[in-house]
């Protein structure tokens, strides 16, 4: 029995098997000798080698003289004694391969001195010439914004949070003040939202292409670390996750949007703002793990559906799975190795930004955007 090339197999007679690792992928004759009855006869077959589909992808660099370059690769943290906010993103498996710019962005910053702190992730749509552009022009403006509305409202936040918190259950004090409190993340959400939009429309018009040409999700989360507890108001437009997580509690602060047809999602436009309050929400936590927003290029992969972004199992082998990068000693760099976890059927561009409470052995620092 022999094959018609070199492939690396080769038979075995004394176990009938065929042994070896395949060199080559392809399409091969094997010939070979069999008895029929007592008389030798010759026959073939083909034999088919499938390539490691690992193996198939490329790593293509863009053109030179496209606009908006955009480095394959970001990461960023930002540590103090109470928290440590985690960021990284790196360009998908399908954009190596067809030589384009990462179209995912992110946003990670602490408001001074303080125990706020902001986190956005951004995806620019696939189909979308300028994407790439957009959701850096979405998490800039949206997550500084944010920081300077904080930074110059701080003491007000504070108290009407205070307020909210020691009210008792059946105090009507703690409805207004719960209400009041949704009121203003609602309206400073809108407002960001808002400019943010009208920034990627000056874009798109200075291009001479229509807004649509930067479309990108935005995914925002405002966070406040005190003690053992965390207050969190969010904003979700289009698909991936924004969670608070615990080992024994998890909280989606939303619903991706999702199409007709696979891939399909809401982008940040002006027809988001006709149905603004049911994107915004809020709460308060004892004892969390972390506060977890990504793009769908990982809670696709990770949790396949709506139905399994709510599953608590899923998450608790997500978080496990997070321990090893976390504990190093640079996990910002580590996060973005583990990000390059081989999915069949899932290669998009992939960002994950992490709030987790306490970080005491780590040096403080101020934090701003990264690409």
């Amino acid at each position: 029995m022999k094959f018609s090339s070199a492939v690396g197999i080769a038979f075995d007679a004394q176990t009938a098997h065929f042994v070896g690792t395949p060199t080559v992928a392809g399409d091969y004759q094997i010939h070979f000798l069999y008895r029929d009855q007592n008389q030798w006869r010759s026959g073939q077959c083909t034999f088919i080698i499938n390539a490691d589909p690992r193996s198939l992808w490329q790593v293509n660099e863009p053109s030179a003289d496209e606009p908006y370059h955009k480095a394959h690769t970001a990461q960023h943290m930002i540590c103090n004694d109470d928290f440590k906010l985690i960021a990284a993103s790196r360009r998908g498996r399908s954009h190596e391969h067809a030589g384009t710019f990462r179209d995912d962005d992110f946003f990670i910053g602490q408001v001074t001195d303080s125990p706020w702190s902001v986190l956005v992730v951004a995806d620019g749509a696939g189909s979308a010439q300028f994407s790439r552009q957009g959701s850096k022009i979405a998490a800039d403006c949206v997550g500084q914004l944010l920081i300077d509305y904080i930074q110059q409202n701080q003491n007000t936040i504070d108290e009407n949070l205070a307020q909210w918190q020691t009210a008792s259950g059946d105090d009507n004090s703690k409805t207004t003040t719960q209400s009041a409190l949704y009121k203003d993340f609602h309206d400073i959400f809108y407002k960001v939202v808002q400019i943010s939009i009208q920034r990627i429309e000056t874009e798109a018009q200075a291009q001479n292409v229509p807004a649509k040409a930067f479309a990108t999700t935005l995914l925002a989360a405002v966070v406040k670390q005190q003690d053992q507890q965390t207050f969190i108001s969010t904003i979700w437009i289009g698909d991936g996750a924004i969670v608070v997580y615990s080992a024994d509690q998890l909280s989606l602060m939303g619903t991706p949007d999702s199409g007709e047809f696979a891939g399909q999602t809401r982008f940040l436009d002006q027809s988001i703002l006709s149905n603004f309050s049911e994107r915004v929400n809020m709460g308060y936590f004892d004892d969390i793990a972390a506060v977890i927003l990504m793009t769908d290029g990982i809670s696709d992969p990770k949790f396949e559906t709506d139905a399994g972004l709510k599953n608590q199992q899923k998450w608790d082998a997500l978080w496990q799975e997070l321990q090893n990068p976390l504990a190093e000693e640079q996990p910002d760099s580590a996060l973005l190795e583990w990000m390059h976890f081989f999915s069949s059927g899932h290669h998009d561009d992939r960002t994950l930004a992490l709030f987790v409470p306490q970080a005491p052995d780590l040096t403080s620092t101020q934090g701003l955007n990264h690409e």
